[in-house]
């Protein structure tokens, strides 16, 4: 199974300090504010935890749980470079490229 942790969080330093600890933790950067790892619910229980004691105000955290085999149906649409090379090591995505590509 995937831990995906997707957010949208106001205060740079916040932002930043979320990004470390999702890192430390294992996850991949998937976009600016996306994240996955392979894990399962007390991971993602661990990490909604940690990130509970981040937030304030406006901000928010989406936790979602994606099995293997629904994972590997990814599709990436993007021109850049660092798509391809994810796309590369994933092995099983759909890329749809931009049209600077």
């Amino acid at each position: 199974m995937w831990v995906v942790v997707a957010y949208d969080i106001r205060d740079n330093k916040t932002r930043s300090k979320i990004s470390r600890m999702l890192r430390s933790e294992g996850f991949t950067r998937l976009s600016r504010s996306v994240y996955a790892t392979r894990g399962n619910t007390s991971l993602g229980e661990r990490i909604a935890e940690k990130i509970r004691r981040y937030i304030s105000g406006e901000d928010i955290a989406h936790i979602f749980y994606i099995p293997d085999d629904h994972y590997g149906r990814t599709i990436i649409v993007s021109s850049s470079e660092k798509t391809r090379e994810y796309e590369r090591r994933r092995g099983t995505v759909s890329f749809i490229p931009g049209e600077d590509t």
